[in-house]
């Protein structure tokens, strides 16, 4: 259940804003009641008072004079800053003036009372049903009172700062009639009514005295719990209602209660309902709502993703949900990925008490919030345990904290993996198992599974389990049979069916270590004890990674901003663009090479515009070692990889997006130990020799494995034809892709090769259909047949979008934009610079794309798939980069927060973040290219670490009142294009300072950026 703050305004009402907040355990030494339901609320009030007036010293000495829920913006925040933050956001909301008179209800011991006194200078009453809570809130404010202040005339006030406070014992349903009949205060600038609402039984009631107290303009304040919309009886009866008997709540309201109380007592909504939730980030930014991104544990390109599994009936492709039934704690996870699951093996559960049938579902819901941050993870379960995780290169602990009256029990489950529920014939299967018992305690043994996404053949993992804490028994059970344990014997089974073993322990404090291998269990173990040996504590792993983090990813861009959002969006954009790919070096079990090996790589379609060429500059040499990871799969697999995952090639959705991976680090001078003669014959077979068919049952007509799979149409037409599908975001793709096998043959001299491709790299002109029509614009890539004639296409339409569509994943108004190293030519086709920059901002316009997704107020643009990425930096080459700053700014405000669901569609393995960091860093890279858009960048001072004592740095000045460059220095010399090249600030590092403002200047002046293919 979600721990959550919501607040309102109104007279106006209702912002209604959610925090998550982890909070550790309360002491030990202090007896909470077992939850009980409420008879009556007369009954639930007097348990409120007694409870208020029993609690509240203590309360006070474990959170502080404001005894609230904080806005928590980042891991390392502690209470009292995020509950003053908590306050100060529903300020600025409110914008409720400085000297105002405030009535705080429910205003426990007066803490945000006093805040609003002395800091905003408000005279405050306080209001609590709580004598004890009045008599601790006058003896407080006493305590604060300023020497010298003279404390005369103020009536029942104290004088605190510029302001004054009195404190009121009072059922908040009784305010109207007491207040009316108070000489001293009868109406208000603000009611402000802080975590107390949800305790309070007759809520319409509440919103009405408050409005009788409100001067004309006056607003109400409501911050406070608020259940989610459309729950159902399950949700109700497991979520929602132990926690309103547990912290003794009437039935709780949705955001859309409050509206509407709020409407009916005559108040008008002042701001949208907004959820504070959505500005909290650790790892779980992009974590929901289709982001996917992995939340658990991990270090920099771990094989190891230590997390969740949970069961809702619908696809967790990263293992974890919000809501739902965990089903086990696994060790490997993918982060970002759309399609289908894959992975959530090698998995652990722990369960409670005596156990009949291990075979049983074991199943449980979370009764909190789970908590992660840098290198940890917690989650509690139903059932009163505690999990937490953390991880290393290969290995991962567990630490269990079982109730200490019930026995407890881990279940390891081999069959265990994540489904799929999309019917889309990709769903993993389980298709065998070994487990085996040791007389330590140790458990070792072996899955093998197969399809997923990449529509994978069988593969194996191979793993090792110790225990730090001594079991008192244990068994293997499969179908049909369950084998225990005996001392100094090893015990062991195969099965096909569901395999694994069930330890029991006599401590409440369970300590488990698990290595995985793709080689042998004899390896795992190595892994386990050399990663984490023995009795190794939970935190000193969790540091660890932590040091990992910080030393190899969150260093490498520094920055004296201070604003935190922005600070939260930048580092954990750095996290999660850093889970991907999996650094397997020695862990390959196909072949024996002494090159660097990669997998999970997915994709290189959604990567290769913004995830590489930023890999590249923050990691030297993991991008150099990957390159070389490709090539050797080139070698031993036969093709390049545009897709990898479980040692298999798969799935290629467009055209083979590896050539431009390596053009790109070919043309910025990636050398080293690269074979670059073997990453040339790599590339020239993904242009020449069309891949078997694998039959994939979305896509039949050719392979969707690896290479190009509709060469076929592209050697004899020069286009694809609708035979294959996707046959126009391939041909878009296409081209590029033999734009950069002109780039790397003219960099090692093969002139013929170079002028054949540069002219197969224009060929998705052939699709360019200039009486196709949309908007009053003319000119879209369209479908074309065999007999050279194009097919009727609307350029708004793009069908499903999908595999069996002619184009992918976007529509072709916006694929008409995708060739990125013809740009010139584009302009001439579309009647000129000043008509592109029409057609090509009405991308970006509202309602532009009648199909469109709502949440992206339906444009043609769509922020949530890469082939538009580029798309607001296109302004460039046309003399606009002012539009290209204010359309890229704009999405990056709209589109990403730091919070479980502030992406704008799947991560992509890191997708999403890279564009964004991108545009923080105030330039866009045109991958293949050594060219880089410029736009603006979002922080006074930014430096990035290139490696090898080489640093960029970024300033700028006047972004307080605008984003729009007015005149750019790089290195030092005044700047007036609007790009700039690898060997300008990238080769041997180098600086760029903007000045920025509100004004519109024709700063860039210079020429375009280059057109090589046009």
């Amino acid at each position: 259940m979600e721990h959550i703050t919501t607040t309102s305004e109104a007279q106006t009402h209702s912002d209604l804003h959610e925090s998550v907040q982890a909070s550790d355990a309360i002491s030990k030494d202090y007896e909470t009641p077992v939850p009980v339901g409420f008879t009556s609320f007369n009954a639930l009030k007097h348990r409120i008072r007694r409870h208020y007036e029993l609690a509240s010293e203590y309360y006070y000495s474990l959170w502080g004079e404001h005894i609230h829920h904080g806005y928590f913006l980042s891991a390392s925040d502690t209470k009292e800053v995020a509950q003053v933050r908590l306050i100060d956001l529903l300020l600025d909301i409110s914008k409720l003036p400085a000297g105002s008179t405030v009535l705080d209800v429910g205003c426990g011991i007066g803490g945000t009372t006093r805040h609003l006194a002395k800091k905003h200078g408000c005279t405050v009453v306080g209001l609590t049903i709580s004598g004890k809570q009045v008599e601790m809130a006058n003896r407080l404010s006493i305590e604060e009172v300023t020497p010298g202040d003279e404390q005369v005339d103020l009536g029942k006030f104290v004088k605190l700062g510029s302001g004054k406070v009195r404190y009121v014992e009072l059922d908040a349903e009784k305010m109207g009639d007491y207040f009316a009949d108070d000489s001293n205060n009868n109406s208000f600038d603000c009611v402000w009514i802080s975590e107390a609402m949800s305790h309070l039984p007759n809520k319409g009631l509440c919103f009405r005295e408050a409005s009788k107290l409100l001067n004309p303009g006056g607003k109400l304040v409501v911050a406070d719990w608020f259940r989610a919309e459309d729950l159902t009886d399950t949700q109700m009866q497991e979520d929602i209602r132990p926690i309103e008997d547990g912290m003794l709540l009437p039935p709780l309201c949705s955001q859309s209660e409050y509206v509407s109380y709020a409407k009916e007592a005559g108040l008008s909504v002042f701001s949208k309902p907004f959820d504070i939730s959505k500005e909290v980030s650790k790892t779980c930014f992009g974590s929901e709502y289709g982001g996917n991104v992995f939340p658990g544990v991990s270090v920099p390109f771990g094989v190891v993703k230590l997390g969740p599994d949970v069961e809702a009936g619908i696809d967790a492709n990263s293992g974890y949900l919000p809501r739902g039934r965990v089903t086990g704690f696994s060790m490997m996870h993918e982060s970002g990925t759309g399609g289908a699951p894959k992975y959530g093996v090698v998995s652990q559960l722990p369960i409670v008490g005596s156990i009949d049938d291990p075979l049983a579902d074991f199943s449980s819901i979370r009764v909190k919030d789970d908590v992660a941050s840098v290198g940890y993870y917690k989650s509690s379960l139903a059932s009163g345990i505690t999990v937490e995780l953390a991880a290393t290169a290969h290995a991962g602990l567990y630490q269990y904290t079982f109730p200490t009256e019930k026995q407890a029990n881990v279940l390891v489950d081999v069959s265990h993996f994540l489904p799929s529920y999309r019917k889309m014939d990709t769903t993993q299967a389980y298709t065998s198992g070994n487990f085996s018992i040791f007389p330590d305690g140790r458990y070792e043994g072996s899955g093998t599974y197969n399809n997923g996404w990449d529509r994978a053949p069988d593969w194996t993992i191979f793993f090792c389990g110790r225990f730090d804490t001594p079991v008192r028994s244990s068994e293997i059970f499969a179908p049909g049979s369950r084998s225990l344990t005996r001392n100094g014997m090893v015990n062991t089974a195969s099965s096909q069916g569901k395999l694994g073993g069930l330890f029991t322990f006599t401590d409440n404090r369970v300590v488990s270590r698990v290595g995985i291998s793709f080689i042998s269990s004899d390896k795992a173990c190595n892994h386990v004890d050399a990663e984490i040996p023995a009795k190794t504590e939970l935190q000193k792993v969790v540091g660890s990674t932590k040091d990992a983090w910080n030393t190899q990813v969150l260093s490498k861009i520094t920055t004296t901003e201070k604003d935190s959002k922005n600070l939260q969006l930048l580092y954990s954009s750095l996290y999660g663009m850093h889970l991907l790919p999996s650094n397997r070096t020695g862990e390959n079990p196909l072949w024996t090479s002494n090159e660097p090996y990669y997998d999970d790589i997915l994709t290189l379609w959604d990567t290769h515009r913004c995830t590489t060429p930023l890999m590249h500059i923050l990691q030297p040499t993991v991008y150099e070692e990957f390159i070389r990871s490709m090539i050797d799969i080139y070698r031993h697999d036969g093709y390049l990889p545009d897709a990898r995952s479980s040692n298999f090639n798969g799935r290629t959705q467009g055209g083979s997006n590896a050539d431009n991976v390596l053009a790109d680090a070919y043309v910025k001078g990636v050398r080293g130990a690269i074979d670059w003669k073997d990453g040339f014959k790599a590339m020239i077979k993904d242009a020449e020799i069309v891949p078997p068919n694998n039959n994939d049952p979305q896509a039949p007509g050719s392979s969707t494995k690896e290479g190009r799979g509709a060469l076929p149409d592209w050697h004899r037409y020069g286009y694809i034809t609708s035979t294959y599908t996707r046959s126009v975001s391939r041909a878009t793709e296409y081209s590029l892709n033999d734009f950069a096998l002109y780039q790397v043959a003219s960099g090692v001299g093969d002139k013929a090769n170079a002028t054949a491709y540069l002219k197969r790299s224009q060929n998705w002109r052939n699709h360019y259909n200039a009486k196709a029509k949309a908007h009053g614009f003319s000119g879209f890539v369209v479908p074309k047949r065999a007999n050279g004639k194009f097919e009727k296409q609307d350029p708004l339409d793009c069908g499903g979008c999908y595999w069996k569509d002619a184009y992918y994943e976007a529509l072709p108004y916006e694929y008409t934009f995708g060739a990125h190293h013809d740009m010139a030519h584009l302009i001439k086709l579309s009647g000129g610079a000043e008509t592109f920059v029409k057609k090509l901002d009405k991308m970006f316009e509202k309602g532009s794309n009648p199909h469109g997704d709502a949440r992206f107020e339906k444009t043609i643009f769509n922020p949530g798939n890469e082939p538009s990425f580029a798309s607001p930096y296109l302004f460039n080459f046309a003399g606009r980069q002012d539009l290209s700053v204010a359309r890229s700014r704009a999405i990056a405000r709209k589109y990403y927060s730091p919070t479980p669901g502030g992406l704008p569609g799947n991560s992509d393995a890191g997708a999403m973040q890279s564009w964004l960091l991108w545009n923080m860093i105030g330039l866009y890279p045109l991958t293949g290219q050594t060219t880089f858009l410029v736009s603006s960048p979002w922080f006074a001072d930014l430096t990035i670490d290139l490696g090898s004592g080489r640093k960029l740095r970024v300033t700028s000045t006047g972004g307080e009142s605008g984003e729009q460059v007015q005149s750019l220095k790089v290195n030092g010399k005044a700047w007036e294009k609007s790009w700039v090249e690898w060997r300008d600030v990238f080769e041997k590092g180098g600086t760029m300072e903007f000045e920025l403002g509100k004004e519109v200047k024709k700063w860039a002046k210079g020429e375009a950026p280059p057109s090589p293919a046009s």
